[in-house]
């Protein structure tokens, strides 16, 4: 991330490039790239004017992503996957009244590797209370499948792994906007996106979601 002032003079030069040039698609890729670097919140009105004023920019479709991503809290998410490891049949619905953690990761993403043995602890501490963990695979197409099997075995990795087949540029992580890793969107127990910026929260948000379905104190039948 950028600096609120460093971003705001970096946008007034992209825009000052884009008055001079307005044809010029290296417009759009000034705007993508500087979306990438600012807080969600600063994110629309550039990932909005890609996909306004660039319709056939050819990653247009990384803008309208993100915007999906932006705009993904409160609707459901869908994902049915076999097991990279077991092959057994994975699916969100199949964990309807769970909180789901689905972390987007690579073994050769540096950070996701440092970052296990972390995402471990939350599982052993949350899998009797109502949670789960997937894991969605941004691993190259060849020899990915073999690195991400010898990775979860050395390393104990317990919950599911879906092995999209074809790196950063895979169609299920790439639909929601997924561009760097880690990241993590939580799932609430309804099936519905809780967070689309929950890498580095789950400590807090987890325990959240979990009250949140609790029952209330005195909240029975009422006597009857």
């Amino acid at each position: 991330m950028i600096s609120p002032g460093d971003a705001a003079a970096k946008r007034k030069s992209v825009d000052e490039f884009i008055a001079l040039a307005p044809k010029d698609e290296r417009g759009a890729g000034l705007l993508l790239t500087l979306s990438f670097r600012v807080p969600p919140a600063d994110q629309r009105p550039l990932l909005e004017k890609v996909v306004a004023q660039y319709p056939d920019f050819p990653q247009v479709e990384w803008a309208r992503a993100s915007l999906r991503r932006l705009d993904a809290v409160g609707k459901p998410l869908d994902l049915a996957f076999s097991d990279a490891v077991t092959g057994s049949e994975v699916s969100i619905r199949g964990l309807k009244g769970k909180v789901v953690v689905i972390d987007f990761w690579a073994t050769w993403c540096g950070p996701c590797v440092a970052e296990m043995p972390t995402m471990k602890e939350l599982y052993a501490e949350y899998k009797d209370k109502g949670v789960e963990f997937i894991g969605v695979s941004l691993d190259q197409k060849e020899g990915g499948l073999d690195k991400l099997k010898e990775f979860v075995k050395k390393e104990g990795i317990p919950w599911p792994q879906y092995f999209q087949g074809d790196g950063p540029a895979s169609e299920f992580s790439s639909s929601w906007g997924i561009h760097g890793i880690p990241a993590v969107i939580l799932v609430d127990q309804e099936g519905n996106i809780a967070s689309v910026e929950a890498h580095g929260k789950l400590g807090t948000l987890i325990p959240e979601l979990l009250n949140k379905s609790a029952p209330k104190a005195g909240g029975g039948s009422g006597g009857r």
